[in-house]
């Protein structure tokens, strides 16, 4: 059920004659239940990595496939949350954006289902299924400008999506700046990845549980389509 009204969700604005709040489409849960599995899910960037570290038989498992497959379904409630706060306004493309991004995310779980069925397939499905996790990321940057630039969460909460979404330039900053000799003097190449992981798994569960108390904190319902023209 979960996904199937994740996809109704795509669905642009209805005709004139559905416009009634009776007609339309809601999606089942609340925001409170939407925020509280972000909080659940926010932690896999910190998890997925450094687990297998510890235990390196996680590696050959379905593990990380399981795993990113609940981050990114929590991932994928909170975007629902906020296009039930009309978190990206009422232009075109804020409306389309957030579905965007919800496309490319159901890709990735696509991908993240192989990786759990087939461990490290590297198959050339499994490659072009992979690009789909940074292409969810970029999404997410574009989602976080709209949300920053429409204001219309108030105070702090405009821009933890934005925040989420420089997660990923974010990440290649720090690893860049780990291998500059100012910070990797005395640092096994070993170490020095641990504290790049550290340092981002650390941030994306902050970011993540960010997001998901923006979406808990607003329980507002709302359509998940809007009720007016959509504004050029």
């Amino acid at each position: 059920m979960y996904t199937t009204v994740l996809c109704s969700s795509f669905v642009g604005k209805p005709s004139q004659a559905n416009y009634s709040q009776k007609q339309m489409h809601k999606f089942p849960l609340s925001n409170r239940t939407l925020g509280t599995l972000g909080f659940l899910g926010a932690h896999y960037m910190l998890l997925a990595p450094l687990l297998p570290m510890r235990y390196p038989a996680l590696a050959q498992s379905a593990f990380d496939g399981l795993l990113g497959l609940a981050f990114m379904l929590s991932w994928m409630g909170s975007l629902l949350g906020l296009m039930r706060l009309q978190a990206t306004g009422q232009s075109t493309f804020g409306h389309w954006i957030l579905r965007a991004n919800l496309v490319t995310l159901t890709l990735a779980n696509v991908w993240n289902i192989y990786q759990a069925i087939a461990p490290n397939a590297n198959t050339l499905v499994y490659r072009l299924l992979d690009l789909f996790w940074p292409i969810s990321m970029g999404m997410m940057l574009l989602v976080g400008i709209a949300v920053a630039r429409v204001g219309k969460l108030g105070g702090w909460r405009r821009y933890v999506p934005l925040a989420v979404g420089l997660w990923l330039p974010l990440t290649a900053l720090l690893g860049k700046l780990m291998s500059l000799p100012l910070f990797n003097m005395g640092t096994s190449a070993q170490d020095g990845t641990l504290y790049i992981l550290l340092g981002s798994g650390l941030y994306a569960s902050v970011s993540w549980c960010l997001l998901a108390y923006v979406v808990w904190s607003q329980p507002t319902l709302q359509p998940l389509y809007r009720t007016e023209a959509i504004r050029r």
